[in-house]
């Protein structure tokens, strides 16, 4: 990951550094139903970062993995934005961001079975 630009950058670099973080985060922010039925392994974030600046010019979005009860993999793309709510031609942007990071994460999966990829929750946090 490249060095922060700006305060936003930072806080998300400094974030995404902390191990725990992506385990409490999808506990924190999921909806009940959905915690119900995560495993008790922990959620992770994924090895490699994402910062698009093509997209949005600063270091936004991330990918946490984790199992749900059943065995079955998850995945959450969180993207942090500290800019009001957006507008829908931004999100539709950030949808874009999220599909293709989805894709990337299928491209490294071996096979190519619907069934053995994971679901994806989409987080967008305002702070």
């Amino acid at each position: 990951m490249s060095t922060p630009r700006n305060s936003h950058d930072a806080f998300f670099t400094a974030f995404i550094s902390s191990k725990d973080a992506g385990d409490t985060l999808a506990r924190d922010m999921l909806p009940r139903n959905i915690v119900a039925q995560l495993s008790d392994e922990p959620v992770r974030w994924l090895s490699s970062s994402f910062d698009d600046d093509n997209a949005f010019g600063s270091v936004s979005d991330q990918l946490l993995e984790g199992r749900l009860r059943d065995g079955r993999p998850f995945l959450i793309h969180v993207l942090l934005t500290h800019r009001p709510m957006p507008d829908e031609s931004t999100l539709q942007a950030r949808l874009r961001v999220c599909i293709e990071r989805v894709r990337e994460y299928y491209g490294q999966l071996e096979g190519n079975d619907p069934e053995a990829r994971p679901q994806v929750f989409p987080l967008l946090i305002k702070f």
